[in-house]
């Protein structure tokens, strides 16, 4: 088991004590967060905004306007609320 140490301005340390926060326990959520998260590399990512860029180059890359975004978002969120009552 390892250790980490963490050093804050006392002014800020005590702003999290003051809203009762526990400081430790979300710092291991965090870490333990971190660990579960999916990651990729650097090249991998290149490669997907590569491909991404070429399908929109090409024609082949679907888009919508920002409004339509928004409004599949909002019929998506209606359906979920709708499903879990």
């Amino acid at each position: 088991m390892q250790t980490i140490k963490l050093e804050l301005e006392d002014a800020i340390y005590d702003n999290i004590q003051a809203k009762g926060i526990n400081i430790k326990k979300l710092f291991e959520e965090f870490i333990y967060n971190l660990n579960d998260s999916p990651s990729i590399s650097l090249q991998e990512a290149k490669q997907r905004v590569h491909k991404v860029v070429s399908q929109y180059h090409s024609g082949a890359l679907e888009t919508i306007s920002h409004d339509d975004m928004w409004e599949q978002i909002e019929q998506d969120c209606e359906q979920k609320v709708a499903n879990r009552v």
